[in-house]
């Protein structure tokens, strides 16, 4: 398995206002800070740098290995700071950081994550103000919920989450810029019966290590293998992994007008989507 990095078709250096109601296709309407929510300026900033930034009205392009962060070993779940320059994923079972001075510049200072870091991880999650990781481990022998905090100096050991969502083979959590919902993955049963399929999940926050409400996030449900939430700063595009084209896992995407209504149909997002097992991060 490979880090990689896909960009869009168009580059610019300073944001263009965004059409909430737009379409690169003619069937996605495209994420528009257009609400009430307090990340009107993402687009602007996620450079960090002040060099260019993606435009996200457009397609994305080819996507192109991570040259250093990837080895003869599986590199998985990587994420991102706000400002692009810090580097979190997982290689063999452990995770790593690494560093950039810009965007433009290659990353370096590679190496494992003091703290946060336990054997057996498998996904990882990190808040845009790096303060929070949420991970997943089977070094219990199942899968399970974990999460360090950020004091300053460094992240904390791993504790496990509390509740029912801590044990049950779930994995790739994602939480949202205020650290009050996320998303993740687990096996279940499809309605009607059947084999077990992954399904997409959501769970409300009552504190860092307690996640109060779960439940299957049911306009994401396909009944056959969904996974690997990804959420935009501003709530209103999710991006996940789906078998429901084939035997394979795509991307997929769907989107919403406002962080209170349901998920669209999601669709393939054909660019990043192969023959192989495509997951995004």
């Amino acid at each position: 398995m490979l880090a990689l990095a896909c960009v869009g078709a168009d580059v610019v250096l300073s944001p263009a206002p965004i059409d909430a109601g737009a379409t690169n296709d003619g069937t996605v309407a495209l994420p528009g800070d257009d609400d009430d929510d307090d990340d009107d300026d993402d687009v602007a900033t996620d450079a960090g740098d002040g060099g260019p930034v993606c435009n996200p009205a457009a397609d994305f392009g080819a996507p192109v290995a991570i040259a250093e962060l990837n080895t003869t070993d599986f590199e998985t779940a990587v994420a991102f700071s706000a400002d692009e320059r810090t580097a979190y994923f997982v290689r063999a079972g452990n995770i790593y950081q690494a560093t950039r001075a810009t965007v433009a510049d290659k990353f370096s200072g590679i190496g494992i994550l003091a703290g946060a870091n336990q054997d057996g991880t498998i996904a990882l999650n990190i808040t845009r103000d790096e303060q929070l990781i949420y991970t997943t481990s089977t070094i219990g022998g199942n899968q399970e919920f974990y999460y360090s905090t950020n004091s300053g100096t460094g992240f904390s050991a791993p504790q496990k989450v509390l509740g029912a969502t801590s044990t049950f083979f779930g994995s790739t959590p994602y939480v949202n810029k205020l650290k009050s919902y996320l998303y993740y993955s687990r096996p279940s049963i499809p309605d009607g019966g059947g084999s077990l399929r992954e399904h997409i999940f959501g769970a409300k926050l009552s504190t860092t290590s307690v996640w109060s409400f779960s439940e299957v996030v049911p306009e994401l449900a396909s009944g056959t293998g969904d996974t690997s939430p990804v959420l935009s700063a501003d709530d209103k595009t999710l991006f996940f992994a789906s078998q429901r084209s084939g035997a394979n896992y795509d991307v997929f995407v769907s989107t919403r007008g406002t962080s209170a209504q349901v998920w669209g149909s999601p669709i393939v997002v054909s660019p990043v989507s192969t023959v192989e097992n495509d997951y995004p991060a």
